[in-house]
């Protein structure tokens, strides 16, 4: 994945085709759903204008300082663009993390400002985050939300990719860039948007416009935060019917193969609150720290 995938559109600015298995129903149900998917979906000109100026996007300066020596800014801006992580200007410069789905539909964004300089979240004095679709005249008349994982576009352009699921979209864009700085392929990382973003259910993965639905058929690989092992475990025997394999990578529970690397190396332990992208970034540090993660790690050569 070297090479930057511009985003399929049609001349309205969004794509027309349903998603919908071969011949699994009618013309008048795929119009049907067709109707429904453009009805829950933003102009893909707003998505497009966002993949520049990564010079004002506070997160892509600090994976360019974080991967230096690893990867240059243009292959942090090419994973950046392939993803669809965009700039927005609010907040003298912020991020976007685009839904986009299937079918190329774009869902909705989620903006959030970052410290340029620790790469966290600022939640003081208040948090900066908003919505693409919430900000005045950016949603056209009858629109209802329905968001769908970041990272459901890349899943559906390479089918037979394992998917990573992570909590959030920024440590599936950290996992996604150390899985090009080791030269690993066959992966697509996935941001759930927070913990209850990923709950499987039946008639979650039966629906083809829910955010879980792309999981159905596919190698998942799960990786919760720290203290959400249980409960990420619970819900991955859900999706485990309809998946064709569910592994879970906790950092909370013993026994695992993270938790057996995090015993020899310091970097690897996560402490309360984190999630998997903090201890990608400490190992970054630490070439041996960082060979123990890929080993415990399922990547594909």
């Amino acid at each position: 994945m070297n090479t930057r995938s511009k985003p399929s559109r049609a001349s309205s600015g969004r794509a027309l085709r349903p998603r919908l298995d071969s011949g699994a129903c009618s013309p008048l149900a795929a119009a049907a759903l067709l109707a429904r998917q453009l009805s829950h979906s933003l102009e893909t000109s707003l998505y497009r204008r966002t993949l520049r100026m990564y010079h004002r996007n506070p997160l892509y300066l600090w994976l360019c300082d974080r991967f230096a020596g690893r990867l240059s800014t243009g292959e942090v801006e090419d994973v950046c663009y392939l993803y669809g992580v965009g700039t927005a200007l609010k907040w003298g410069g912020s991020v976007v993390y685009w839904q986009m789905d299937a079918d190329r539909l774009v869902r909705t964004g989620k903006i959030m400002g970052y410290d340029r300089k620790s790469g966290r979240r600022i939640k003081h004095p208040r948090p900066l985050m908003n919505w693409v679709h919430a900000l005045p005249g950016f949603a056209p008349e009858g629109f209802t939300l329905r968001q769908c994982m970041f990272g459901t576009h890349l899943a559906a352009t390479f089918p037979d990719y394992t998917l990573w699921l992570f909590e959030s979209e920024k440590a599936a864009l950290i996992a996604a860039l150390l899985l090009k700085a080791c030269r690993h392929s066959g992966i697509i990382c996935m941001g759930a948007g927070g913990c209850e973003g990923f709950a499987p259910d039946r008639w979650r993965m039966n629906d083809p416009l829910d955010s879980h639905y792309i999981l159905r058929s596919r190698r998942v690989v799960l990786f919760p935060d720290e203290g959400k092992g249980e409960q990420w475990l619970r819900r991955g025997k859900e999706l485990t019917p309809y998946a064709a394999s569910v592994e879970i990578l906790p950092l909370d529970m013993a026994g695992t193969r993270l938790s057996q690397a995090a015993e020899r190396h310091s970097e690897l332990r996560a402490l309360p609150g984190e999630g998997p992208d903090d201890l990608f970034i400490r190992a970054l540090e630490r070439p041996r720290a960082l060979t123990a993660l890929l080993d415990a790690l399922p990547v594909a050569d």
